[in-house]
């Protein structure tokens, strides 16, 4: 890619996503989380990524679901904060190992496509 991201970074930041939500639901967590940058998917490292090699990569099959997927991983994140201020924990929890889950493998998917597209129309393939 043009910029320094690179896909391992993308993929090991929505992991860390996944286990900082486990430990906020769990009560485990010693940070708060901001609510407004949990559902700011624009302002992640993979959403700043996304907005500019948008003009490289929007040719490509699984952009433009990334981006709808990343967006919706985000509003989840969002759900899953609000349901552990409203004490609904075990809410949240269901939450997060279902869609947020999910979620999150479709996004490690696409990514993983993306870099394979991309390596493919740089090779000629």
């Amino acid at each position: 890619m043009t910029q320094s991201f690179e896909f391992d970074e993308a993929l090991a930041a929505h992991q860390a996503w996944l286990e900082r939500l486990d430990d906020y639901i769990r009560g485990s967590s010693t940070a708060e989380i901001d609510l407004d940058k949990a559902c700011d998917f624009n302002g992640c490292g993979l959403g700043l990524w996304l907005n500019r090699e948008r003009d490289q990569l929007a040719g490509l099959a699984s952009f433009e679901e990334l981006e709808k997927t990343h967006k919706l991983f985000h509003t989840v994140a969002g759900d899953v904060i609000c349901l552990v201020q409203e004490q609904q924990v075990r809410m949240a929890d269901m939450l997060l190992k279902g869609a947020f889950t999910e979620l999150s493998a479709d996004i490690v998917r696409l990514i993983q496509a993306i870099k394979a597209e991309y390596q493919g129309l740089k090779s000629g393939y």
